[in-house]
């Protein structure tokens, strides 16, 4: 028998050109619809923005100054605003801390402003916000928007992190309120790079206070400095301890002389060094001697020296 040979025969392969134009044609079409769209929905006259809502609870904040810079980014329609960047240039403006911007259909958007709200001053032209945030001082602000705001500063203000930001708040809080439960006030706390901490009272409650009962702190006369004010020194790593130790001191005779007190060095361990405005003689304080220098007198290389009998 002899074989018989299959040949296969490839079939002749459809034109495709007509096909690829097709598909073509209908892939600009597509686009060129797709493109006019998008032009009528970015630049239509019916998606304007026609109103602008500034909501927050602010009472600095200026909404039409709010209005004007959202203003100014139109003719941009309800699709094509550019809410990141009018954000932005709200936050630019004087006392705004946040700015948040959305849509609400059909031609309307809503603004949320807060408003810069400082705890404290930090460094010379900063403030100290309730998010632990530093903000500029706005150039608009008046100084009795803020000269009674306490004084705090870190090591290297101009580099220092929130979470010492946030240790320095959070030691004047605790501070204030234990001098405020004697009649003293704290108006300025600096802590150093070393862990020293300086601290400037106020005195005049206490000094209201004269008179008031046996051993009160003697008010000061007519010639004295005033407001009055004591610096004290402190070590950061134990500054409750040797605050409780100087507060509990306070009805003293001597210390209660605050009008001619200028500065309490409470470095030492068992003891702590004053410093006045005119000399006096060493006195015993409890278990403490308190050695005292005249505020005048040049200033020792050394503190001057306490320590317990």
């Amino acid at each position: 028998m002899s074989r018989a040979r299959v040949h296969a025969h490839a079939k002749p392969a459809k034109p495709a050109v007509a096909g690829w134009v097709v598909s073509l044609a209908l892939l600009a079409l597509l686009t060129v619809g797709a493109l006019f769209v998008l032009d009528r929905v970015y630049h239509a006259e019916q998606f304007r923005i026609r109103a602008v809502e500034v909501r927050g609870h602010v009472t600095r904040v200026d909404g039409g100054q709010v209005r004007a810079v959202v203003e100014r980014a139109l003719p941009a329609t309800y699709f094509s605003v550019e809410l990141d960047d009018l954000e932005a240039r709200i936050e630019q403006l004087p006392w705004v801390f946040s700015a948040s911007l959305r849509r609400r259909w059909p031609d309307a958007l809503v603004v949320e402003v807060t408003e810069v709200q400082p705890v404290a001053q930090w460094g010379d032209d900063r403030w100290l916000h309730s998010t632990g945030a530093l903000v500029a001082r706005p150039a608009e602000a008046h100084a009795a928007e803020w000269r009674d705001l306490p004084k705090l500063s870190g090591p290297s203000a101009r580099a220092e992190s929130r979470a010492a930001r946030e240790k320095v708040w959070r030691a004047y809080q605790t501070w204030s309120k234990a001098f405020a439960a004697k009649g003293l006030q704290l108006d300025a706390l600096h802590v150093d790079a070393r862990g020293l901490c300086y601290l400037t009272l106020s005195v005049s409650a206490l000094l209201g206070r004269a008179g008031q009962g046996a051993g009160a702190p003697s008010s000061p006369s007519p010639s004295s400095p005033s407001p009055p004010s004591i610096r004290l020194i402190v070590p950061q790593q134990h500054a409750a301890a040797r605050i409780a130790r100087f507060t509990g001191a306070l009805r003293h005779p001597l210390l209660g002389d605050f009008a001619a007190l200028r500065t309490v060095d409470l470095r030492y361990p068992n003891g702590f060094a004053v410093s006045r405005a005119a000399p006096a003689e060493p006195v015993t304080v409890s278990a403490t001697t308190v050695a005292t220098t005249p505020a005048t007198a040049a200033a020792p290389s050394t503190p001057t020296h306490a320590e317990a009998h």
